[in-house]
C-alpha cells in the first residue's frame, strides 16, 4: 500500500516519507491547539442544548467557511 502512496520508485518515495514527516511535524501544534478547541467548543454547545447530531452539523457548516 505504501508504493501507492509515496511511489514505487525508492529515492522518490524516501524523499516523499521525508516531506510528509516534516508536514506532520509542521502542522502537530496546530492540530493539538484545534482539536482542544474543538472539544471546547464541541461540550459547550451540547451545553447549550444542542443535540450531538447539531453540533457536528455547526461545526462542518460554519467552522468550515
Amino acid at each position: 500500500m505504501l508504493k501507492r502512496v509515496f511511489g514505487a520508485d525508492p529515492a522518490i518515495a524516501a524523499r516523499r516519507r521525508h516531506a510528509f514527516a516534516r508536514g506532520l511535524r509542521a502542522v502537530a501544534p496546530a492540530t493539538i491547539a484545534t482539536g482542544t478547541w474543538g472539544l471546547v467548543t464541541g461540550v459547550a454547545k451540547v451545553k447549550d442544548g444542542l443535540t450531538t447530531e447539531q453540533t457536528k452539523a455547526m461545526t462542518l457548516i460554519i467552522f468550515e467557511e
